[in-house]
């Protein structure tokens, strides 16, 4: 097999996902378009002309929109390959492993999380509509509630749980779901034993970004910058490149 990528060959695979699992793709739509204005019409309360909105409601909307589903959809991406008549049939497919993980990540991390997106930002946009028509007044967009951080750890779990489809076979998102709790744990064990040998002074107790530390009497959180604080950014790119070299080492 030619290694070099072939947007040709991408494009038939492409088409060859979608076709194979095209009910697949019908029933999440079907949830999705029934789903997302569930949540609008349950987290506005539209009765209020004051306060359509608690706050954090424009982040919950968005977790479970945006991050749970594509998270699903991307934790059971490859577990159609998990048996080994199917596994054996999509490795001898005459494609080459970048274009297998390009066509995984154009699913996975841009068209399906780019349809939850516009979804929601439709159902916001009409529910901000009908809200205006009945009370006259208007409510902050969800967008405004959004970050990078939020973003990016959108990025992360579908990624995680891309690659965890791949290693774990069936029921990943079980799978991936618990050994990402572990390992956060154990992580998070780490960071409290060597916190206290980076900063100086008596640390009560200690978290990802902070630390509690005594100031006289008193016991306060501070938050601190150190490596850690950005570790997490290279989780996603690290999970492609894994997928990337299992892919190959499947396909010897």
């Amino acid at each position: 097999m030619n290694q070099i990528f072939s947007f040709k060959r991408y494009g038939l695979l492409m088409k060859r996902q979608f076709v194979e699992n095209a009910a697949l793709y019908r029933w999440s739509m079907l949830i999705l378009i029934l789903l997302i204005p569930l949540l609008f019409w349950l987290f506005i309360d539209w009765n209020s002309s004051t306060a359509p909105r608690v706050n954090g409601i424009g982040e919950s909307i968005f977790v479970i929109a945006c991050i749970i589903c594509p998270v699903i959809f991307g934790g059971t991406y490859f577990e159609s390959i998990a048996s080994k008549h199917k596994s054996m049939f999509y490795f001898s497919l005459p494609v080459s492993a970048s274009e297998r993980l390009a066509t995984a990540f154009s699913f996975a991390m841009i068209i399906f999380p780019a349809i939850c997106f516009t979804l929601l930002a439709v159902c916001d946009t009409f529910s901000a509509w009908l809200y205006h028509l009945k009370f006259d007044a208007d409510y902050p967009p969800f967008t405004r509630y959004l970050d990078f951080e939020l973003i990016y750890i959108t990025i992360t779990l579908i990624s995680v749980f891309v690659l965890g489809s791949f290693i774990f076979g069936k029921i990943s998102v079980i799978k991936t779901g618990v050994a990402l709790v572990v390992l956060m744990g154990l992580f998070q064990g780490l960071i409290k034993l060597i916190f206290p040998l980076i900063i100086q002074g008596e640390i009560k107790n200690a978290e990802f970004e902070k630390v509690m530390i005594e100031y006289g009497t008193e016991w306060k959180w501070i938050q601190v910058d150190t490596l850690f604080n950005h570790m997490w950014y290279l989780i996603a790119p690290l999970c492609w490149i894994i997928l990337y070299f299992k892919i190959k080492e499947r396909e010897a």
